[in-house]
């Protein structure tokens, strides 16, 4: 596994690719995210991949470019633009790519918004599989985000895999450790998985004081910083199952997004130093 350097997670939208690079040898990661719109606008995409290869970094991971959560219509409308974006990918070699779930809705019980999810999500996943794009659906695990809404929805790993087995054979997990942490997930619920079910791997710490049902989804730490989250544990279960695809932070931070990018992308990497996941 490598960390890559996710700056949509740590409030810097603005930076370039040739800044991504820069930033990410500088402090020891082994991989960066695409800026995949601006890599779409390339006339050469080729040369984004030959420079992030020539820094000895891999791809990370990039969003799912569509909003199926609304309603077939919008969903359906959105897949011209996953077509566009998985060929932009594909261009490159970044073959990783995720979308959150909505834990709750109040109009769909369980059962059918499990079955729009599955109808909407199918056909972007096909997408995706036919440029050899890996796709991993992440879990919201905190009670708090339920509370106060009519029907609850995925919000547990054994849950969001019978989702993703129904949506497709290529269809893995976001792995977040914020939302393993809150869905009372455990060590052993990590051992048991495959290599290949994980797409994607989220780390971060919660919020001292707060128990599991007590944790607010956007309110988190940074890795290790409160100690709330086992994460030599979670570490070391992935190593265990050889887990060999990028690791981002994405801590909710707003106060990494107001200092200079290269004092926020030092002090993601200081976070993660003490687990020995960092290139350097």
């Amino acid at each position: 596994m490598y960390v890559s350097l996710a700056p949509d997670n740590i409030g810097h939208h603005e930076l370039t690719l040739p800044q991504l690079i820069e930033l990410a040898v500088a402090h020891g990661y082994g991989g960066v995210d695409p800026p995949i719109d601006a890599i779409m606008s390339m006339p050469e995409p080729q040369r984004a991949c030959d420079a992030v290869e020539s820094a000895g970094l891999r791809w990370g991971s990039f969003g799912l470019p569509m909003e199926f959560r609304r309603d077939d219509e919008t969903a359906t409308e959105g897949l011209p633009r996953v077509e566009a974006m998985a060929a932009a990918a594909k261009a490159i070699g970044c073959d990783r790519c995720a979308t959150w779930l909505m834990p709750r809705h109040d109009e769909l019980d369980y059962q059918e918004n499990f079955d729009a999810h599955v109808r909407r999500l199918r056909p972007a996943c096909r997408i995706l599989a036919d440029h050899g794009i890996r796709f991993g659906i992440e879990f919201v695990g905190p009670l708090t985000m339920r509370t106060g809404h009519r029907y609850e929805f995925v919000h547990t790993m054994d849950q969001a895999l019978e989702l993703a087995a129904a949506i497709g054979s290529d269809v893995g997990l976001l792995l977040d450790s914020f939302h393993w942490f809150t869905s009372a997930a455990t060590i052993d619920d990590i051992r048991r998985l495959r290599s290949e079910q994980i797409a994607l791997v989220h780390v971060n710490d919660g919020i001292a004081g707060r128990g599991p049902d007590e944790q607010i989804d956007n309110e988190r730490a940074l890795p290790g910083e409160t100690g709330v989250i086992d994460l030599q544990g979670f570490f070391g279960a992935l190593r265990e199952i050889a887990y060999d695809g990028p690791i981002a932070v994405e801590p909710f931070m707003q106060e990494l997004g107001d200092v200079p990018a290269s004092n926020a992308v030092k002090r993601v990497a200081d976070s993660l130093r003490r687990y020995g996941v960092l290139s350097g």
